[in-house]
């Protein structure tokens, strides 16, 4: 408790609940569908986290730019199929991707989504990690996804 605080409030008003420049990771989930694309969840809080509803992913790195210090991340994992769109926002706000991890459900399949770190104000230079399987083909955890949730646990 003396470590963390939860802020229920919108993080499109981040100004209201922390300083600017005082952070030094911003991790996110953000709404990665557009509105009128795939089938949008009868459930509210699901529809709004999964599609660009209230937000959008410039909403996510304007609140991520005012927080960072300089030099600050920014991870984010968002779907494979709108990389290009990720890293243009992302460099237009400020951020450079330094890692990228690209992750599928298991060897054989197509990717399903990336996870990229950035630096707030970082110099050019991006380091591609090896895959990531969630599973190992045989419908288990792949050996990588074991290693990280005993890592977290």
């Amino acid at each position: 408790e003396e470590r963390i605080r939860i802020v229920h409030g919108d993080f499109r008003e981040v100004e209201k609940y922390f300083p600017a420049e005082q952070t030094d990771l911003v991790i996110c989930n953000p709404p990665y569908r557009k509105v009128k694309t795939g089938r949008i969840n009868p459930n509210e809080e699901k529809a709004l986290a999964r599609h660009e509803i209230l937000a959008n992913l410039d909403d996510v790195l304007n609140a991520a730019r005012y927080l960072l210090k300089t030099k600050g991340r920014l991870s984010i994992i968002y779907p494979a199929t709108r990389l290009a769109h990720l890293c243009n926002r992302i460099m237009k706000y400020g951020f450079e991707p330094k890692r990228l991890t690209i992750i599928y459900s298991a060897p054989g399949e197509g990717a399903q989504l990336v996870y990229l770190d950035s630096r707030k104000g970082g110099g050019e230079e991006l380091h591609i990690d090896p895959p990531f399987f969630v599973y190992d083909g045989k419908g288990n955890y792949s050996e990588e996804m074991k290693r990280l949730y005993e890592k977290n646990l």
